[in-house]
């Protein structure tokens, strides 16, 4: 009996290593008092928003953390009931979907999270919920971007209507003294 427990820790610690491992992100949250049913309803959210969401005990969350060379913060301890919010590419949908979900029901909310590899606080993903989504901010910074070259082409063009409007009022000068 002492080897089954032994082997199914093994084989959770792995799990959480790889779970760590192979998300850009994943945010730590406490469902604390929520129901079967709204949680069911917010892990359907959260796969919509393309994350998984895992229930794990704070050790081995922890385990794989520190196994992916992701340290706690001095003095944050995992307590109570926690998920592990992970998912791969932009982390904004996941964090807008437990921010908003955590309006509708105060059980859910942010303990902490990693994005690309940092460790961030509570508010700092409450922030991450708040920022547009990563193509929203891609669709701005190319405007940024292109801002200046349209600015030179609308020069350009000014420049060469005025030169135009010059040739044309001395020709049209011209044609008056002809």
């Amino acid at each position: 009996m002492a080897n089954e427990r032994r082997i199914e820790k093994v084989v959770m610690a792995e799990f959480a290593t790889e779970t760590v491992r192979d998300a850009s992100y994943l945010y730590l949250i406490t469902y604390v008092g929520i129901d079967v049913a709204a949680f069911s309803d917010f892990r359907n959210q959260i796969v919509a928003a393309g994350s998984r969401c895992t229930v794990m005990k704070n050790s081995y969350i922890a385990l794989g953390l520190n196994n992916n060379d992701i340290g706690l913060p001095e003095g944050f301890k995992l307590f109570g009931d926690t998920a592990v919010v992970a998912g791969e590419g932009d982390p904004c949908p996941a964090a807008k979907v437990i921010k908003e979900f955590g309006k509708k029901s105060e059980q859910i909310t942010f303990k902490a999270g990693v994005v690309d590899g940092s460790f961030i606080s509570a508010a700092r993903a409450i922030e991450v919920a708040e920022m547009p989504s990563k193509e929203v901010l891609q669709a701005q910074l190319l405007g940024l971007m292109l801002a200046p070259a349209q600015q030179f082409v609308s020069v350009l063009n000014q420049s060469v209507a005025q030169v135009v409007n010059v040739l044309k009022a001395y020709q049209d000068k011209l044609e008056e003294q002809s």
